[in-house]
């Protein structure tokens, strides 16, 4: 049987599988990261022993010839992205320089952040207004707080990128503490953008009767926050509430679009658990820096 053939984009744990089956150099690396990876990490001024999961130098001198096999460039040339690139990336020869370009054509694909261009904006709006009259509606027992966040859903920004994509890309760049499908993100960015706007809608809701609430009833102006503001300490609370949106989906678009996530990250860091995490890190920020609270869905 003809030997597998490895290129950039092939992970170092699977070639090394291949290559050491008994795991004679103790490696310990994540399968998702590739020859690419190494790379563009080397010249990063990342350490070789970190990107390969070992502390074997001879180990770490089998990547870099196999880097040279894959790439048809010269031991030296991958030696010197190694050593030389990070410190002294201006003086790194034209060799250098296209393998490096060469790895970062393979990661820049699956990197790239999730934008507009990945959203079905018409699709997002039907999905999250039917969640609202159909599922939402019926599991709260608040009707004002579901009456202003009806009225709000349709105001909200629907065609820029805004704090609901901010809240898919949290997701999207926590990805790199596992093996993470980032594509998976990426092909459900519809749902889950339906899933923030439902959330912000009742963000929203909740800043107006907050407002209102703390009212004067002899001037007719009220003032109320929006969830589009600017402030960093107000930003960090409504995107940890936004993040709850794929924690506990509300309704079963949602719900399905984060199982199916889970299903083909097949990755002990599942979106729920990332997730999580992440809104407990934001919201103990929040709590510290003294951001206010309130009743969300």
């Amino acid at each position: 049987m003809a030997a597998k053939q490895y290129e950039l984009d092939s992970s170092v744990l699977d070639w090394y599988r291949d290559f050491c089956p008994r795991n004679s150099f103790q490696v310990w690396t994540r399968p998702d990261i590739t020859f690419a990876d190494v790379v563009v990490g080397m010249a990063n001024g990342v350490d070789l022993n970190d990107l390969i999961g070992s502390n074997s130098e001879i180990f770490g001198n089998i990547v870099l010839a196999k880097l040279a096999e894959i790439t048809g460039e010269s031991y030296e040339t991958v030696s010197n992205v190694c050593h030389e690139a990070p410190m002294n990336s201006d003086f790194i020869g034209e060799d250098e320089l296209r393998l490096i370009e060469a790895a970062k054509l393979v990661i820049e694909p699956r990197s790239r952040r999730i934008s507009t261009v990945d959203i079905d904006f018409g699709k997002a709006f039907a999905i999250a207004n039917h969640a609202m009259l159909n599922e939402v509606m019926s599991s709260l027992d608040d009707p004002v707080l579901y009456g202003i966040a009806e009225r709000v859903l349709p105001n909200l920004e629907w065609r820029t990128d805004s704090i609901a994509i901010d809240a898919i890309n949290t997701v999207y760049r926590d990805r790199h503490a596992e093996h993470y499908n980032l594509e998976a993100v990426r092909s459900h960015a519809t749902e889950l953008f339906a899933a923030c706007q439902v959330q912000l809608a009742f963000i929203q809701a909740d800043f107006v009767l907050q407002a209102l609430d703390c009212a004067k009833p002899t001037t007719d102006k009220m003032h109320f926050e929006s969830v589009y503001t600017s402030h960093p300490f107000s930003r960090r609370y409504i995107l940890a509430c936004c993040l709850g949106a794929f924690t506990h989906p509300r309704f079963a678009v949602a719900r399905e679009a984060v199982a199916d996530i889970e299903k083909r990250s097949n990755a002990k860091n599942s979106p729920t658990n990332i997730v999580a995490a992440a809104k407990k890190a934001a919201s103990a920020n929040v709590s510290a820096d003294g951001a206010g609270s309130g009743k969300h869905i």
